[in-house]
């Protein structure tokens, strides 16, 4: 107990060298909760992008073999599915397709792809309307000669206006829409309705696809029972292209930063250490007279060590207990500026002053074993 005292006077005393020692490790720690408080906000934050980044479309095509089609109800069977939003199907056209203004010269070629989609795909692909609207079901039900360009496909054609006719493998279409898209199935393209694909406009007509546009989350789930419901007199025939898992890259991505940041926060706190034992070190030399007059009035070895360790512990209980309080709030104000939602861990700050109170113990071992073994005559004579 008198150690104990005698430690928590001798830092009283010397406030301003404590202070300055427990900085080193405030620092560290400091970095230390800040780096698991940010990277956990951040990883959150991250989530939700990676979320909204994930691909929810899933890609139906028919069997491989030969002379396999897509059977009309295999659109309806889809919708059924929990988890689903909306399906829509894509026919591309073979690639002797031939689409002009009507009145430019016949021999022009523009090298647009051609393509009969149902009503529904556009918002599945996330077409977005630039100008005019695309067709509705009554386009289809009705056969109406009507276009949808992209605005590829639009430059490439001079860019039309809406009301240009154009002529699309010898028949006259009507365009009544342009839109842009960043998915690559709609570039450069001309959309048409779907009862083009039962007419010889799209020519030899490539097996149409199932688009299945799922909630968040749903992809892979829906993409295994597709084929079965689709199809559950042949399960096996349908492919279902199922999007990739981004799991393993955001959790890649959440262990490599919070790796780093640990690494250089651990540097610093061993500078910490190093800072509170030479200080603890330059005190041992300086205190040799307080030393021997203890040790010639009765005190033992080891309250003399355990002095010197409760002192240097003190101190990094200090520095532990200032970068906790700083790492946090340090993250409040990162996590205010970047818009995220803080994440803090009950148990990072309990966390951070043990390593504080554990960085200062361990670095005041070594001078404070050289403490317990100071001869006390010999330090009275030298003072």
């Amino acid at each position: 107990m008198i150690a104990f005292l005698e430690a928590w006077r001798a830092v009283g005393r010397r406030l301003t060298r404590t202070l300055l020692s427990a900085l080193g490790v405030a620092i560290g720690v400091c970095a230390g909760v800040a780096s698991l408080s940010v990277s956990a906000s951040a990883g959150n934050a991250m989530s939700a992008r990676f979320d909204a980044l994930a691909s929810t479309l899933v890609v139906v095509s028919p069997p491989l073999r030969e002379g396999a089609t897509m059977s009309n109800d295999w659109r309806e069977r889809a919708t059924r599915l929990p988890g689903v939003e909306s399906v829509g199907r894509l026919v591309t056209a073979s690639e002797n397709t031939r689409v002009i203004r009507v009145g430019e010269d016949p021999n022009t070629e523009h090298d647009i792809r051609l393509l009969a989609a149902d009503t529904t795909t556009f918002g599945i692909l996330d077409a977005r309307l630039r100008w005019g609207r695309t067709f509705d079901a009554v386009a289809s039900d009705h056969r109406l000669p009507v276009a949808v360009v992209d605005t590829a496909a639009a430059n490439r054609l001079g860019k039309p206006g809406l009301g240009q006719l154009l002529s699309i493998n010898g028949q006259t279409f009507v365009l009544i829409g342009i839109i842009e898209s960043s998915e690559d199935r709609l570039t450069n393209a001309v959309v048409l309705p779907m009862w083009t694909v039962e007419s010889d406009v799209l020519g030899s007509s490539r097996a149409p696809q199932l688009l299945v546009r799922t909630q968040l989350g749903w992809g892979a789930t829906v993409g295994d029972s597709l084929p079965l419901a689709v199809s559950p007199e042949d399960p096996e025939g349908p492919i279902a292209m199922i999007p990739p898992s981004l799991d393993s890259l955001r959790n890649g991505i959440d262990s490599d930063s919070r790796s780093l940041y640990l690494g250089l926060a651990l540097v610093s706190v061993l500078v910490g250490v190093l800072g509170i034992r030479n200080t603890t070190q330059v005190a041992v030399l300086e205190r040799r007279r307080e030393i021997g007059l203890r040790r010639s009035v009765g005190a033992t070895r080891e309250s003399i060590a355990l002095q010197f360790l409760v002192e240097s512990a003190v101190t990094g209980l200090i520095g532990g207990a200032a970068g906790a309080l700083i790492g946090l709030d340090l993250t409040v104000v990162i996590c205010l500026v970047k818009g995220w939602v803080p994440v803090l861990a009950p148990i990072v700050p309990a966390v951070a002053v043990l390593t504080g109170l554990l960085a200062g113990a361990l670095a005041g071992l070594g001078p404070a074993l050289k403490a317990s073994a100071v001869d006390p005559a010999d330090a009275l004579r030298a003072s």
